[in-house]
């Protein structure tokens, strides 16, 4: 009898202890997200001062809350563990993607998964953040969208988002080994004539608009695929 009921008390304990979560919301600062508190569900406004988010970390929103980087943002998985920012399960309205404002600094984002958000996946605005190896799938509006920065993105999935891929305005993008498919607008749209654009072994296909919307930016093109346009 005693050995039954050590048995069964051990098997409530796991139980309850492999459904642990943390919630967050306000100012974060000097935080780190680990797999074992995982997951972190967002219950309010979010800004970033100092986060480093580890691999296999859920972030979920239980509604539609800003997640706004005014600081460092590293957020680094691995190639079979990747960082997951989704709405939580039953929430309707979504959440308001990544920005990085104008005063975040040496940011990383590396094997993310950035889904379902009710406005631009990644908004970027005057800043640098190191982007690679993400999917940035299934937002509202467009996947990534770039104001006046000089950025690099590779191996990227950027697909499935209701108006552009990438959207930029007075951007130097290089863009590397990534596919940009299946958005509702155009795979990539440019709208500031100062744009540059240098694309090496990208693939864009199946965009509903354009492949690529550049009437008056500088496009440069190596080894790639534009098709279904």
């Amino acid at each position: 009898m005693k050995q039954r009921c050590l048995i069964i008390f051990s098997l409530i304990f796991f139980y309850g202890s492999s459904f642990a979560q943390e919630t967050r919301s306000g100012n974060i600062d000097g935080e780190i997200w680990t797999a074992e508190d995982s997951p972190y569900i967002v219950v309010g406004d979010i800004t970033v001062i100092d986060l480093a988010i580890e691999p296999g970390v859920m972030i979920q929103f239980d509604n539609n809350h800003k997640f706004d980087v005014t600081g460092t943002l590293r957020a680094e998985g691995f190639h079979s563990d990747s960082i997951f920012f989704q709405p939580l399960p039953g929430n309707p309205n979504g959440w308001e993607g990544i920005k990085f404002k104008n005063t975040a600094y040496s940011s990383s984002l590396k094997y993310c998964r950035i889904e379902g958000s009710s406005k631009d996946g990644i908004n970027i605005d005057q800043v640098q953040p190191e982007i690679s190896n993400c999917r940035i799938v299934r937002n509202d509006e467009s996947g990534i969208f770039i104001k006046k920065a000089i950025i690099q993105l590779q191996h990227c999935i950027i697909s499935n988002n209701t108006l552009n891929g990438i959207e930029t305005d007075e951007v130097q993008l290089t863009l590397i080994n990534s596919i940009i498919s299946e958005n509702k607008v155009s795979g990539i749209l440019s709208t500031h004539a100062d744009d540059i654009f240098n694309l090496t072994n990208v693939v864009i296909a199946d965009n509903q608009d354009r492949g690529i919307d550049c009437p008056n930016g500088i496009l440069t093109v190596r080894n790639s695929i534009i098709y279904y346009i």
